[in-house]
């Protein structure tokens, strides 16, 4: 039987091995089901009852094959669905077997904008799809970047794998990669395989070059075999496992480098990450990170916040969490990384600490009952003061709320005593101290709605607290720290944190705080907040090398975040200390979206302890719809110099990008600078050749991931 000018609907599995490619480039918009319907010369309902109507085929000539159900289709023939197109000069479809093939093919996804041909495209409806002779690009024909060619290519939609034989890129026609046989997943199926290789350069490492391996183990565990040459270091092996159980959710990974050509030693990193859930509500986290030396992360870390680090963490813990009581038992260590951190300030270990709380809400009478206790021993590498601390704080709260306004009164004890060793001879190795802590806490919201909608709350808050003094001065120190003033710290009732020490005081915290919502949205657009403490006694508890403080006026905190219409932002924060009449710390960040594709990021810090006074400012902007430039930079005022800065560019077609990055960062101890220089090639629809530029601008401009 001949038809002339065939169509009629299809029904095939095709999933295209592709990944999601940016920029329309020209190719053809979806087939709509409108556009479809209005192809005439549909062949006889008999055949049309075989197919589905997920595809629609068109032809000039077309033959039925009664013995052998073959449908055999000629001239311009077109296969069209919602998101694919197919053109061919002959095609054939096994009605029985359900097994479609076209003869020198085009074909065109439009969701995602690729495109190619194959000499021959097979495919059947048990989801198996044969291309051989192959190309695929997601560039328009007048301007084909790149491309990639195969002699043949499998897909097995069911398996969700693929496989490639002969493959090659080609950049400009030129040929740069090739494989003679390589497999990989089309679904979020994992493949073991080679990975991409990254390359960068820097002065501290020199040339180099990645190039990972992946290990498909098992469903739940995989591993990324990385060896990493560096021109001016040597080679570098790395390593990442991972695992997920029912129970279990793991990470163990490391780096080795064997006779650094620079020091000469042995160089390596290690870390563990893990959760495990032993039984209900009980679990067990270990996280630990160690490293060869000093300089470890400093050397081979591109991150400032990573190498500008002074400890590393090592601990293991066991929680447990429950409707009344909580459990934490912790070992931890801590690897001191750096150099200049005297004898003295090396933080303790612990071995182990126990804490356990209790916390019984509108209990007995009403009222809200607490009971804080922990057990800790702490040791340290170097002969010291070491031992047992012991700290039990029970407490007794009530809450009266009315109509939005509320008081807390509250009472606790506050009892710590210490069993230790090396103490000094002239004092006591087991010194305790105890102390009440009386306070109350009263607050109100009032709300206000106005005639353009906008909603503006007042919210004040008075704490008052009264600590009684108590000796002391024989009781060590081993991780109490005088934390940073800030909002929450102004409403805590001890001053320090952790239980070395009681701050005596007899004061009064004030504070008041304003929203502003949104009309429509009720979106917050405006928070601010301003609070202080007044003094009635002069404070005589003190850590070493503290000054206590004798002023009755106590540091004035401002807070404030403004939010408008999401093109720009601002957050601020201000500590005045009263009593030096001088700023304690600072700081303010400012973003700005003047337009689609483009931010401004401007911040500054400054703490007067620390003795950081540091200013920043970031961009990514958008020169036109193909060209970004993007550049950071932050300066301490301190140092007079320039800490880490860098200046990229990034060029974006419809079928590939770059980007390339210049860096210059100062090492932790400001010895030296470290200068990179970073290339990534964006194949879209394909991969990503380079060095990590990518993470490099999203560390440090802040918004860059929505440009």
């Amino acid at each position: 039987m001949r038809l002339t000018r065939l169509i009629f609907s299809l029904s095939l599995t095709l999933m295209p091995v592709i990944l999601n490619a940016q920029g329309m480039c020209g190719f053809i918009a979806p087939i709509s089901a409108e556009s479809s319907s209005k192809l005439t010369g549909f062949v006889s309902k008999g055949v049309a009852d075989q197919l589905s109507n997920n595809f629609s085929l068109s032809a000039d000539l077309a033959s039925i094959e009664t013995d052998s159900e073959n449908i055999i289709v000629e001239g311009n023939v077109e296969l069209i669905s919602q998101d694919v197109w197919i053109t061919g000069k002959s095609a054939s479809y096994n009605a029985s077997l359900g097994e479609f093939t076209v003869n020198n093919s085009a074909y065109a996804f439009s969701s995602i904008n690729a495109r190619g041909n194959a000499d021959k495209t097979f495919v059947s409806q048990a989801g198996i799809a044969i291309l051989k002779g192959v190309k695929y690009t997601t560039c328009p024909e007048d301007r084909e970047v790149w491309s990639l060619t195969a002699k043949e290519i499998t897909l097995d939609t069911n398996k969700g794998m693929a496989s490639a034989r002969s493959a090659a890129l080609r950049l400009r026609g030129v040929p740069v990669l090739y494989l003679p046989y390589a497999t990989y997943p089309i679904s979020d199926k994992r493949k073991s395989g080679l990975l991409l290789p990254t390359l960068s350069t820097s002065n501290q490492r020199g040339l180099e070059i990645s190039t990972p391996w992946y290990w498909n183990i098992a469903p739940n565990y995989d591993a990324t075999l990385t060896p990493n040459y560096m021109s001016k270091r040597g080679l570098m092996m790395g390593a990442e496992v991972r695992a997920l159980t029912k129970s279990t959710a793991g990470e163990v990974s490391g780096n080795y480098l064997s006779n650094d050509e620079i020091t000469g030693t042995d160089r390596y990193e290690w870390n563990i990450e893990s959760k495990t859930a032993i039984a209900r509500d009980w679990r067990v986290a270990v996280n630990a990170t160690g490293v060869s030396d000093d300089r470890y992360l400093n050397d081979f870390s591109n991150r400032w916040s990573t190498s500008s680090q002074t400890a590393l963490n090592q601990s293991a813990v066991l929680e447990h969490y429950g409707a009344v009581w909580s459990v934490m038992m912790r070992f931890q260590n801590y690897q001191t990384i750096d150099e200049l951190l005297p004898d003295e300030d090396e933080p303790y270990r612990r071995l182990p600490q126990l804490a356990v709380i209790g916390d019984w809400q509108n209990s007995f009478l009403g009222a809200n009952y607490r009971l804080e206790t922990e057990a800790t021993y702490f040791k340290r590498s170097i002969e010291s003061v070491e031992g047992l601390r012991v700290h039990l704080e029970p407490e007794i709260s009530y809450e009266f709320d009315y109509k939005g306004i509320y008081l807390t009164p509250k009472v606790s004890i506050f009892h710590t005593s210490y069993n230790l060793e090396n103490e000094p001879a002239n004092q006591s190795d087991t010194p305790s101290v105890t102390a009440g802590v009386y306070s109350i806490d009263s607050g109100a919201t009032f709300e206000r709605g106005f005639s353009d909608g906008l909603t503006v709350t007042l919210e004040p808050r008075a704490q008052y607290v009264y600590v009684p003094y108590k000796d002391q001065s024989e009781l060590p120190v081993f991780d109490t720290i005088l934390p940073d003033m800030n909002l929450v710290q102004l409403f805590r009732p001890n001053r320090y944190l952790q239980y070395d020490r009681i701050g005596d005081t007899n004061q009064l915290n004030v504070g008041f705080t304003s929203r502003v919502f949104g009309s429509s949205s009720g979106r917050e657009i405006l928070t601010a907040t301003i609070g202080t403490s007044r003094y009635f006694s002069d404070q005589r508890v003190t850590l070493p090398g503290e000054t206590p403080r004798t002023s009755k006026s106590g540091d004035y905190l401002l807070q404030a975040r403004v939010d408008l219409y999401d093109s720009w932002n601002l957050e601020a924060g201000y500590q005045w200390n009263a009593a030096t009449q001088q700023t304690d710390q600072g700081n303010i960040r400012f973003q700005l979206k003047p337009a689609n594709n483009t931010v401004i990021n401007a911040d500054y810090r400054y703490q007067r302890e620390s003795t950081l006074d540091q200013g920043g400012l970031s961009f990514g902007w958008a020169v036109n719809e193909r060209w970004n430039l993007l550049g950071r930079a932050v300066y301490s005022f301190e140092e007079e110099r320039f800490v880490d800065q860098f200046a990229a560019i990034e060029y974006g077609g419809c079928c590939w990008g770059i980007r390339l990055i210049y860096r210059e960062r100062v090492s932790r101890d400001i010895e030296e600078d470290d200068t990179s220089i970073g290339i990534q090639f964006v194949l879209k629809g394909f991969a990503e050749i380079g060095n990590s530029v990518r993470s490099q601008l999203e560390g440090g401009i802040l918004g860059y991931s929505d440009l």
